[in-house]
C-alpha cells in the first residue's frame, strides 16, 4: 500500500508540474499582450505615436509657421510640404532626431532672406529630407551685386538621409553644405545653378553620395574638403561646373583621405574633371578613382594634381574612360601655370581656414 501511495504521489507531482508549466506559458503570452497594450497607451499618453503635420503653401513668409510645426514634432513624426511655394526669410532649425520632411510634387521652398532655409543641427541625427526642392533665391531683382547669401541648406548632424531633393540657385554660396556632418546618405538629388559649389563637404567623413546630378554650378559640382575622409561618390553626373572659374573643376579634393570615386560621368567642367587642390595642410592619402564611365572633355586634365609640401600618397587610378581632355588623363601642375604654383598650405580646423 505504501508503494502505491508513493507512486500516486509522484504521479500527482508530475501532473501538477505539467499543469503549472502550461499556466506559465499562458501567463507569459498574456503578460506580453498586457505589456504591448500598456506600451501603446504610454506612447499615446506621451504623444510618441508618429504623427503627420502639414504646411500649406503660401505666398507669404512661412518661417515662423514652419518652425512652429517643427517644434511640435516628436521623433518619427513627418511634416508634409504641400504643393506650391513656401517662402522662407529666416532659417528653420531642425533640432530633434528622427524627423522626416517630405515635399509634395511641385512644392518649392523659396529663399526670401539672407540665411540658409533649413539647418539640421547637431542634435538632429537621422533626419530624412525627401523630395524637398529649395530655391536659393539667386540675386535680388536679378542684380548680381545683391545676392541672397548662405547655402540653401546646412547639415551639422550625422546619419541623415537626403533623397530625391533639389538644391539650386544659391546667390553667393553652395546648394548644400555638410559641416562636421558624418555618415550621411545622399541619393538621387540634384545640385545646380549655385553660385559656388553644388554639394560642399567640410570636416565631414564617411558620407555616401550616389545617383546624384551636379551641373552648372559656379565652382565645383562637389567638394571633399578639410578632413572629409572616406567619402564615396558613385553613379553621379558631374557636368559643366566651374565654367566661371570660381573653383578648381568638377570635383575638388583637399586634405582628405580615403575617397572612393567610381562609376561617374564627369565631363565638360572648367579646369579639371577632378582636382587635388592642396591648398590645406593635410595631404590626401588612399584616394581611389576607378571605373568611371567618362571623365572627358574637361577644359584641362581628367585628373589634375597640385603639389605643395603636403603629399598625395597611395593614389589609385585605374579603368577610367578619359578622352578630349587637352592635358590628358593625369597632369601635375607646377609654376608654369598661372595660379597653379606650388603654394604654402593653409592651416585649418573644423571652423575653417586659420
Amino acid at each position: 500500500m505504501k508503494k502505491i501511495n508513493i507512486w500516486l504521489a509522484t504521479l500527482l507531482v508530475i501532473l501538477v508540474s505539467c499543469d503549472n508549466n502550461d499556466n506559465i506559458e499562458s501567463k507569459t503570452l498574456h503578460l506580453d499582450d498586457l505589456n504591448s497594450d500598456r506600451l501603446s497607451k504610454f506612447r499615446n499618453h506621451k504623444n510618441i505615436a508618429p504623427k503627420t503635420f502639414y504646411l500649406e503653401s503660401s505666398n507669404l513668409d512661412q518661417t515662423i509657421k514652419f518652425q512652429h510645426l517643427v517644434d511640435q514634432m516628436n521623433e518619427f513624426d513627418k511634416l508634409i510640404l504641400r504643393a506650391g511655394p513656401h517662402y522662407i526669410s529666416g532659417t528653420v532649425m531642425i533640432n530633434k532626431p528622427n524627423l522626416t520632411i517630405i515635399g509634395e510634387n511641385l512644392s518649392t521652398i523659396r529663399k526670401s532672406g539672407h540665411f540658409s532655409c533649413i539647418d539640421i543641427n547637431e542634435s538632429a541625427n537621422k533626419t530624412t529630407i525627401d523630395n524637398v526642392d529649395i530655391d536659393g533665391g539667386g540675386f535680388i531683382n536679378g542684380d548680381a551685386n545683391k545676392p541672397r547669401k548662405e547655402p540653401c541648406m546646412r547639415i551639422f548632424s550625422n546619419e541623415n538621409y537626403i533623397v530625391n531633393s533639389k538644391f539650386h540657385n544659391s546667390g553667393d554660396n553652395s546648394g548644400l553644405l555638410l559641416h562636421g556632418s558624418h555618415l550621411n546618405l545622399i541619393e538621387g538629388c540634384k545640385f545646380y545653378y549655385n553660385y559656388m559649389v553644388g554639394l560642399s563637404q567640410w570636416y565631414s567623413s564617411d558620407n555616401e553620395i550616389k545617383y546624384c546630378q551636379m551641373y552648372e554650378n559656379g565652382a565645383e559640382g562637389i567638394t571633399i574638403d578639410g578632413f572629409s575622409h572616406n567619402s564615396t561618390i558613385h553613379h553621379c553626373w558631374i557636368h559643366k561646373n566651374n565654367l566661371p572659374k570660381r573653383g578648381v573643376g568638377g570635383i575638388g579634393i583637399d586634405a582628405s583621405n580615403g575617397a572612393q570615386i567610381f562609376n561617374n560621368t564627369i565631363d565638360f567642367n572648367g579646369l579639371d574633371g577632378i582636382k587635388f587642390q592642396n591648398n590645406l595642410c593635410g595631404g590626401c592619402d588612399g584616394v581611389t578613382i576607378y571605373n568611371n564611365l567618362n571623365i572627358s572633355n574637361n577644359e584641362r586634365a581628367a585628373i589634375g594634381k597640385r603639389f605643395n609640401n603636403q603629399q598625395i600618397s597611395n593614389l589609385g587610378i585605374y579603368n577610367n574612360v578619359t578622352h578630349g581632355n587637352p592635358l590628358g588623363a593625369e597632369f601635375t601642375y607646377n609654376s608654369s601655370f598661372a595660379g597653379e604654383e606650388n603654394k604654402v598650405c593653409k592651416q585649418f580646423n573644423i571652423y575653417g581656414i586659420n
